[in-house]
């Protein structure tokens, strides 16, 4: 009834569909559900309301998904950089949310969001230079050959998305560096002894 060479092309098609389908369908409904956690930890505060947590919030849910639809083998950097904009955009999310948290957390979210923004930009950061080289842009313009999501309309669209996330990216890097330089200057003042009257 089947022969080996017919049971073999059967699992390289269905190993085929999971790969170029399944797999990043389901990441996209992941990085899109991950920032779900830090929402229900701040439903009820008024923290949903603030800038500097909506707008990383949007960024993860709106934005870093698209890029899970593309062809994984030819688009690996755009995959592994938006991975990492998810990455930073949560713990943004999370940071701004809390209100005890150290100078010392700012400074690393701070560092890390320029690792974002310099590879989204197109610099090499490692470990993501090895992925590919040139911005997330450049790296959607030059497509895919062949494969899963391979149309150009569809590329063309990310393109227009990476834009967008690219402007929004840059501006929760300028929120976080005027929350780190704000308290950085109220530890500077509560840190100079006052004089007794």
């Amino acid at each position: 009834f089947f022969t080996r060479s017919s049971l073999s092309e059967a699992m390289v098609t269905a190993q085929s569909i999971v790969d170029g389908y399944i797999l990043p369908e389901l990441a996209a409904v992941l990085v899109f559900l991950v920032p779900c956690l830090p929402i229900m930890k701040l439903s009820g505060k008024p923290a949903l309301k603030n800038p500097r947590v909506v707008v990383p919030l949007v960024v993860t849910m709106l934005f870093c998904p698209w890029f899970f639809l593309v062809n994984w083998e030819q688009s690996q950097a755009v995959v592994s950089q938006n991975v990492l904009t998810a990455i930073v955009m949560v713990a943004t999310v999370l940071a701004h949310a809390e209100d005890a948290v150290q100078t010392s957390w700012w400074i690393l979210l701070l560092a890390a969001q320029v690792v974002n923004c310099v590879g989204m930009l197109g610099g090499a950061v490692w470990p993501f230079s090895s992925f590919g080289s040139g911005s997330v842009i450049a790296q959607l313009a030059r497509g895919c050959s062949s494969g899963a999501w391979c149309n150009d309309g569809w590329y063309a669209f990310l393109m227009i998305v990476a834009f967008v996330e690219i402007f929004l990216v840059i501006v929760v890097l300028f929120q976080t560096f005027k929350t780190a330089a704000n308290l950085n200057s109220v530890r500077l003042l509560e840190s100079i002894p006052q004089e007794v009257a």
